[in-house]
């Protein structure tokens, strides 16, 4: 389990990215699947940004939340999409920075909001928003099931969240603490789930993501400098050593907030 300072650790992740390295890679692992105009910074698809338009049930008059939105670009595609008014949240004051930047380049019918804030604890009032999304950003959040009652709070009553994120089937070293289902945390958070699926290829992907990236050290010592490549491929190692293989899948799960005033189970 890890006790790290995850927004400093964000914080160093994006300001020493290597963009155009990781780029080449992911355009040529994911092919047409490469989600152009995102930028991803996670392993989210073209087609999965189609499911969540889709599955978030947005429109022109709604408020949608991006968690852990990072650079911005999946939950701008998201909102160039459905016409909804965009809130990104994350850890990162780098991050928010370029997600900002990024706003500018989309043509959006709503004005888009970026500010740095936890999961866990987004400041955001009530029932504030009708929709929320998240790419692979949960897996960071030390209690899962804080971070989902934060969600279902802001969510007004029959709002959906749609996110990405992995099922492990124990914690792996240098994470914080990781669930083998989130299906039951997000019953006792206040939702009731109506899709849980596995995403296409997604160990395939992660694999040849990361081994790709160590193949072009070179050019990771161009774009950054001896040392900090040398992390960049430490850290990819132990991702197919130790993360990799303790991962039992990567979800796309869709779930609403309970419109009645049940409690929650648990």
């Amino acid at each position: 389990m890890s006790d790290q300072d995850w927004s400093r650790v964000f914080d160093r992740s994006y300001a020493e990215h290597s963009r155009s390295t990781r780029q080449r890679v992911w355009r040529e692992v994911y092919g047409p699947e490469y989600a152009e105009h995102a930028e991803p910074y996670s392993y989210v698809s073209r087609s999965e940004l189609e499911m969540f338009a889709e599955y978030l049930r947005v429109g022109p008059s709604d408020t949608l939340a991006d968690l852990g939105c990072g650079r911005g670009g999946p939950g701008l595609i998201v909102a160039a999409r459905t016409g909804a008014r965009l809130i990104g949240l994350d850890l990162s004051e780098v991050a928010i920075a370029d997600a900002r930047r990024a706003a500018e380049r989309f043509r959006l019918s709503s004005p888009a909001e970026f500010r740095r804030s936890d999961i866990a604890a987004t400041g955001l009032p009530d029932g504030c928003v009708e929709a929320a999304m998240s790419v692979d950003a949960l897996t960071f959040a030390p209690d899962k099931q804080q971070a989902l009652r934060e969600i279902a709070r802001i969510l007004t009553p029959g709002g959906r969240l749609v996110f990405t994120s992995w099922d492990y089937r124990r914690t792996p070293d240098n994470r914080p603490p990781q669930v083998a289902d989130h299906r039951p945390l997000l019953d006792r958070a206040g939702f009731d789930v109506l899709a849980y699926q596995e995403t296409t290829d997604w160990r395939n992907r992660w694999q040849a993501t990361s081994e790709g990236m160590i193949a072009h050290r070179a050019e990771l010592v161009a774009e950054l400098g001896e040392e900090r490549a040398e992390a960049t491929v430490q850290s990819l190692r132990r991702q197919l050593d130790d993360q990799l293989p303790l991962a039992t899948r990567r979800v796309l799960a869709v779930a609403e907030r309970r419109r009645t005033n049940r409690m929650p189970r648990g």
